[in-house]
């Protein structure tokens, strides 16, 4: 008998290798057509091995972090691996609200509810407010009531207007979502709402939610907590605190952890009695539905009111979001972000590790790069916060030793404009008008090295024109053919998809053109330029701090034939 082939795995090698057996047993046996009743047999035995090995390789893929592609796998590895995935995070904007004069005190509660104008009422993104607005509209105004923006008047009426945060989403209370009976270990129970706005964690494992005092009684708020993705859980009538995992859960805490599902659904989950209490009695949830880039609408869009109010006649926002939302962490992007979690742990160790971290904690980060600042010799060191106020030389390199630059690119909503264009580097939410740089900074103040300063850089673009020639087949129309390969530029340099500190060769970007493009018959980038200088390099080349862009102003693509 002929050596088993193990490595099949298809209908066609399974088949030929039972043809093979089936004629070393019964030489006579020839007819292997289609009609045969014995390949019929054949065929079948060799379609359900075909079904069976896909399943089996699939389960094998399923045990490797790398290769696994459902989510409940994905999240034991996190577990394993000390890794919490990032949730969905809701847009936030600035909304104003319009009063009529003389109403009297006009209230809107927290989580009073606004919405885009759809032609299709269930097309529409809705809003809430994150705190109370209490307005007196006796006039004359008090304008030291919070919120008050202006004042609008004309001959007939007064309005005022008022400023107040909305996030997107509603707010969900007192969700019955099961009831303990303080034996059954490892209770779960799904939400009834998706997404959910779950909230971060400290360096300690805790939801960053509000706690009470047990000395004061009073209710204290974390420096960085966000109303938008508040979450409370009460058993019995007692509130449960919520934690990343159960490795530190005693017996008898209060403790519970949640997941996001494939589905964007959430499952509460409960300890063992050994790892975190039993729940006993009714659990019932309260949370904000809500997140991801679904709210990241337009300026002037959240204009309708869902609850006609007396007093208030109009609301807008004049701006974009000020806090993009964003998607739940992909797939991909925990099979990336978790070994980096499990090799620096809680804690920044080398330059790499501070990129890696704020990628890690930071969902609405697309991309960073960190490394040590004096590589960065295009830096002006005059806007460098760690040497202001230094006059000695020996003191400023010193200071540059010990820091490292971290460049940060916020993501947007979309890569293209409303007409098609790709986004360029200037498109992207600026980090100054971010509370994501004082979040980073207290965040290294806490897991970076003791006397290692840290600055917090956007990313600056290298803006890459070519010199091309162009050759089209024979019947294909040279401007319809360029204006191929100029599309076909911009989404090879697509910005997330060159990252920074990569180099590009030329050959592969020929060879990408070529193939695309099928009224080409020859292609050739003869040099490139950077801001106006002429490089005839193989290779485009880009510092860590340096995103490469298409340059389509300033490209040159030349007729071949003359």
């Amino acid at each position: 008998m002929s050596r088993i082939d193990y490595t099949t795995g298809d209908y066609k090698g399974f088949k030929l290798l039972m043809i093979d057996a089936l004629q070393e047993r019964l030489p006579d046996y020839t007819d292997t057509s289609e009609t045969d009743a014995g390949m019929v047999i054949l065929e079948t035995v060799a379609k359900a091995l075909d079904v069976l090995s896909y399943y089996q390789n699939a389960q094998a893929n399923e045990c490797f972090l790398t290769t696994a592609q459902l989510r409940p796998n994905l999240l034991k590895w996190c577990k394993m691996l000390g890794y919490t995935p990032k949730p969905s995070i809701p847009a936030k904007f600035k909304q104003y609200f319009v009063f009529d004069a003389n109403q009297g005190v006009v209230t809107l509660p927290e989580g009073f509810i606004v919405r885009t104008s759809e032609p299709i009422i269930s097309n529409a993104v809705y809003f809430t407010t994150l705190e109370e607005l209490k307005v007196d509209t006796t006039s004359p105004l008090d304008t030291t009531q919070k919120g008050y923006v202006k004042t609008i008047s004309d001959t007939s009426s007064e309005q005022y207007i008022f400023e107040v945060d909305v996030a997107q989403g509603n707010l969900i209370s007192g969700e019955e979502v099961g009831v303990g009976d303080g034996i059954t270990m490892g209770l779960r129970y799904t939400l009834r709402n998706n997404p959910v706005s779950l909230p971060d964690y400290d360096e300690n494992g805790f939801a960053l939610l509000p706690r009470v005092n047990e000395l004061t009684n009073a209710i204290e708020y974390p420096d960085n907590y966000d109303k938008a993705r508040h979450f409370s859980l009460t058993v019995g009538g007692e509130e449960w605190v919520m934690k990343s995992s159960f490795i530190d859960s005693m017996s008898k805490d209060k403790h519970y952890t949640v997941e996001v599902n494939q589905d964007n659904t959430v499952t509460i989950i409960f300890g063992d009695g050994v790892n975190g209490a039993i729940p006993k009695g009714e659990i019932v949830a309260n949370y904000r539905n809500g997140g991801g880039t679904v709210g990241n609408v337009g300026a002037e869009t959240i204009t309708v009111i869902n609850t006609s109010t007396k007093g208030l006649s109009q609301t807008y926002n004049i701006d974009m979001a000020y806090s993009l939302g964003v998607d739940k962490e992909s797939n991909s992007s925990i099979v990336l972000n978790a070994p980096n979690a499990y090799r620096t742990k809680w804690g920044c160790l080398s330059a790499e590790d501070y990129a890696d971290k704020a990628m890690e904690l930071f969902n609405q980060i697309m991309m960073s790069s960190s490394f040590p600042i004096s590589e960065n010799t295009d830096i002006d060191l005059s806007t460098l916060e760690v040497l202001q106020g230094i006059t000695d030389e020996t003191e400023k390199k010193n200071k540059l030793l010990d820091t490292v630059q971290v460049c940060v690119l916020l993501k947007n909503s979309k890569i293209r404009d409303d007409l098609g264009n790709i986004l360029k580097l200037a498109d992207y939410p600026k980090l100054e008008n971010s509370d994501i740089v004082a979040e980073l900074k207290e965040m290294y103040e806490a897991r970076g090295l003791i006397g290692t300063f840290v600055e917090i850089t956007p990313f600056t673009s290298k803006d890459v024109a070519f010199n091309c020639t162009l050759l089209p087949l024979a019947g294909y129309d040279f401007n319809t053919v360029k204006g191929q390969v100029i599309d076909k530029l911009k989404d090879y340099f697509l910005l997330g998809g060159i990252q920074a500190g990569q180099t590009v060769a030329i050959n592969d970007v020929e060879a990408d053109v070529f193939a695309a493009i099928t009224g080409i018959r020859a292609f050739r980038i003869n040099s490139f330029s950077v801001k106006g200088v002429n490089d005839t390099s193989l290779d485009i080349t880009s510092n860590k701090w340096e995103i490469i862009e298409f340059d389509a102003e300033n490209t040159v693509i030349t007729d071949n034939r003359g």
